[in-house]
C-alpha cells in the first residue's frame, strides 16, 4: 500500500515538474538558456536563467507623449502656441535615453540619445541645398521616425537573469506518505 502510494506520488512529482518547466516557454516568446545550476541548503536546486526582456513600448510610450504637446499646438491658433516646441521636443530627445537608464543600461542611453539627435540631422543634410522648406521639415521626421523605430526594436532589449528554485517537500501522515516539488519561479 505504501509503495502504491510513493509509486503515485513520484509519478505526479515528474508530471509536474516536467509541466512546470514546459509551461514558461510555451506560454511565452522569450527564450530562455540556463546558466547553471547551485545545490543550496537542505538539497535545494536554483536554477538562474537568463531571459531577453523587450521593453520597447516604454520608450513608445514617451514618443506618443511627445506627440501631444505638438497636437495641443496646433488645436491652439496663435497666441503662445511656441511654448510647446521645447516641451515636444525635450520630451522626443530625453525621454527613451531616460527609459534605457532606468533599466540600468547607461551605454543604451547614450546610443539612443545620439540616435534620437544624429537620425534627424543626417537625414536633412541630403535636401540642405534645396531651398524648399518643406524638404527639410520632411527629413526631419523620417530621421526622427527611424530613430523611434530603431530605438525601440534594437535598443530596448535587455538580459533578465531569474532564478528558479525547487525543493523537495516530504509529508507523511497516519494513512500514507507523500512526495512532491515546491518551487519559486
Amino acid at each position: 500500500m505504501i509503495r502504491a502510494g510513493l509509486t503515485r506520488a513520484f509519478l505526479m512529482t515528474l508530471s509536474c515538474s516536467a509541466i512546470a518547466e514546459a509551461a514558461p516557454s510555451a506560454l511565452s516568446s522569450e527564450t530562455e538558456t540556463p546558466t547553471g545550476n547551485v545545490v543550496g541548503p537542505a538539497g535545494q536546486v536554483r536554477i538562474a536563467a537568463e531571459k531577453r526582456v523587450w521593453y520597447g513600448w516604454q520608450t513608445l510610450a514617451t514618443d506618443a507623449s511627445s506627440l501631444a504637446p505638438l497636437v495641443l499646438m496646433a488645436a491652439m491658433d496663435g497666441g503662445g502656441a511656441e511654448v510647446f516646441v521645447p516641451l515636444a521636443l525635450g520630451t522626443y530627445v530625453l525621454g527613451g535615453p531616460i527609459v534605457h537608464a532606468a533599466h540600468g543600461n547607461w551605454g543604451r542611453a547614450v546610443g539612443s540619445l545620439s540616435l534620437r539627435i544624429g537620425a534627424p540631422i543626417l537625414c536633412v543634410l541630403p535636401v540642405a541645398g534645396i531651398p524648399v522648406e518643406a524638404f527639410a521639415t520632411a527629413g526631419l521626421l523620417v530621421g526622427a521616425a527611424l530613430a523611434v523605430t530603431l530605438d525601440a526594436t534594437v535598443l530596448a532589449r535587455e538580459t533578465v537573469v531569474t532564478k528558479t528554485a525547487w525543493q523537495p517537500a516530504v509529508r507523511v501522515g497516519k494513512d500514507a506518505v507523500w512526495a512532491g516539488v515546491a518551487g519559486r519561479f
